[in-house]
């Protein structure tokens, strides 16, 4: 099984090097194992390692969502993977009055106000650093699929802030502020 993940990895590893900013076309990779099925360890020439998650896309697997390690500990990334894994269920089982409250703390130590910009992902990350370690969530397992389930939490929490009339939104101005801060 192992053998057969590190040849099918290493078809898909010349896209997904350029995809995840491991170098130049054909950057070599090695395969140092698996984790949970989910996440692949990846070395590149330089000897820096990566753990990235595995998407089949047809008949090859493709790597996605790579992070770098600063050590090789597979029982680490094992814990990672059941931190994220826990992380999901609690944010698509998060009531919305919870995540109201998470975010208006949140802002309130953001300083009662949060400025908006184009850049939705970017935003999110920015509220995630303030809200997700009041959540038990350690900002730094966040993922592109947890930090969808976090930006549906934003949303919901959002929605009852503006109907409490707790939130005003100046779209012109790109800026969210709690009106009840102080």
């Amino acid at each position: 099984m192992m053998r057969g993940l590190a040849v099918i990895g290493a078809l898909c590893v010349a896209g997904a090097a350029l995809a995840q900013d491991f170098g130049p076309e054909g950057t070599d990779l090695d395969v140092r194992g698996v984790v949970d099925g989910e996440v692949l360890i990846v070395t590149d020439l330089a000897g820096q390692t990566f753990a990235c998650e595995v998407e089949e896309e047809g008949r090859l697997l493709a790597l996605t969502d790579c992070r770098p390690l600063r050590y090789l500990d597979p029982g680490a990334a094992a814990e990672q993977a059941a931190a994220r894994r826990a992380a999901a269920e609690m944010l698509q089982a998060m009531p919305p009055a919870m995540a109201s409250v998470a975010l208006a703390q949140a802002l309130t130590e953001l300083g009662c106000r949060f400025e908006v910009t184009d850049d939705e992902e970017a935003d999110l990350r920015r509220l995630a650093e303030v809200m997700v370690p009041r959540l038990s969530i350690d900002p730094a397992i966040l993922d592109e699929p947890l930090l969808d389930l976090f930006g549906e939490a934003v949303e919901e929490g959002s929605d009852i802030l503006l109907e409490q009339g707790r939130l005003r939104v100046n779209e012109e101005r790109g800026i969210a502020e709690l009106t009840d801060c102080s």
